[in-house]
């Protein structure tokens, strides 16, 4: 097939959702598919073409956009976008047929002109969706009239749609009445990518990693750190262990509330902030990691969605610590391939930072049948050939 995916995002540095974009693009190129990326955002390379492992990416953003524009100005840029991204796709229909458009986007602006493209050209059009709508749909009076448009008109126009979750999936069926095909492609990761360096090589010191935004409110980077504080104070683990924050603090308000916890549990010695890093040094980073943590919380995100990260996490071999929300239960068992805590539960999630030490050897076979997972389930090609095949079908 020669497919085309639609992207606002940052590739190959654009967090979990190009990672996990950029595996099955990968898997879908060695099972003998064409793929190419048209990008709607400005690239930090600057480049208007390039490729990255393989698969081509164009990017259509105006050359000549200006961050001190006037909102006319601006949305004069962004409409030529439109023009000259429907020319690269046309260009591209005209070489070799493209069999489908993948959207990755969510903006009625974006998808509209797209939809109306691929049906006067006959070309399949899906959709990935990979949390709820309503819970990143953001505020404020244009972002509830995209949403309503979406929810309302949109989406009844795909051709297809895949999901992250089985909950996700339930909620588009009951939507959508079970108008169009919905499949599940879960979460992906390349293993090949963390296997790099051993943890000897990077840093003369053990340390957990966190790999993700520094806020309090997905993720729950602050019971993560209170939990391992506490695990400190009581010298369930060694004082010389340390914690790795692998990301950038954008919310001024949190780094307020971590030096709070810092002073409560006397751990600032034990935090290592690491900063934006690139994604080539990623997986050397969680690979070098004696065990990998996400103490995500309770919420109507964490139900829906399923976390990139963990897949890989896993796929380093080391032992990982999260907490039972959404589907992760359905995956892993506690103390067999992972170790699970209860959500929001500061002190749980601190004995499970303690067991892990406690008899490391233990932890790290758990960590390696953690590992097994990605080979058997979340494997990159396994999942594009399902991707493929659903395409395929509709």
């Amino acid at each position: 097939m020669n497919l085309v995916f639609v992207s606002s995002e940052q590739y190959p540095d654009g967090g979990a959702a190009v990672n996990r974009h950029m595996a099955y693009a990968k898997g879908l190129d060695e099972a003998g598919h064409n793929v190419t990326f048209v990008l709607l955002s400005k690239q930090m390379a600057g480049d208007r073409e390039y490729v990255e492992d393989g698969t081509k990416f164009i990017c259509t953003f105006p050359e000549n956009y200006n961050s001190n524009y006037s909102k006319l100005r601006k949305l004069f840029l962004r409409i030529q976008s439109i023009r000259v991204r429907n020319q690269v796709i046309l260009k591209i229909h005209e070489n070799k047929k493209i069999d489908a458009i993948v959207l990755l986007d969510t903006v009625i602006w974006v998808l509209i002109p797209l939809i109306r493209l691929a049906k006067n050209k006959g070309i399949k059009i899906i959709h990935e969706r990979t949390e709820y709508p309503f819970v990143v749909a953001g505020k404020g009076l244009i972002m509830k009239i995209n949403l309503k448009i979406y929810l309302s008109i949109v989406l009844k126009k795909f051709d297809g749609l895949y999901v992250i979750s089985q909950a996700l999936k339930n909620y588009f069926n009951q939507l959508l009445k079970n108008r169009i095909p919905i499949e599940i492609i879960n979460m992906i990761v390349d293993p090949s990518r963390f296997k790099k360096v051993a943890s000897d090589e990077i840093h003369k010191y053990q340390y957990i990693a966190y790999c993700g935004s520094l806020n309090d409110n997905k993720d729950g980077v602050d019971i993560l750190i209170k939990a391992f504080g506490d695990s400190l104070i009581t010298r369930k683990i060694d004082n010389n262990i340390k914690l790795m924050l692998i990301g950038e603090i954008k919310n001024e308000s949190f780094r307020k509330t971590m030096d709070t916890i810092f002073k409560e549990k006397n751990c600032r010695s034990n935090i290592i902030f690491t900063g934006r890093v690139e994604r080539l040094k990623v997986p050397y980073l969680l690979n070098g990691a004696a065990a990998l943590a996400l103490a995500r919380p309770e919420s109507k995100q964490a139900e829906g969605g399923f976390p990139t990260k963990l897949g890989e996490y896993l796929a380093t071999g080391k032992p990982v610590i999260i907490t039972s929300v959404g589907e992760i239960c359905h995956f892993l068992k506690d103390g067999y391939n992972a170790f699970i805590a209860e959500p929001g539960n500061v002190k749980i999630f601190s004995e499970k930072i303690n067991e892990v030490f406690s008899d490391y050897p233990k932890a790290l076979e758990i960590g390696k049948r953690g590992e097994m997972l990605v080979f058997n389930e979340f494997n990159y090609y396994t999942q594009a050939l399902k991707l493929a095949y659903f395409i395929q079908s509709k």
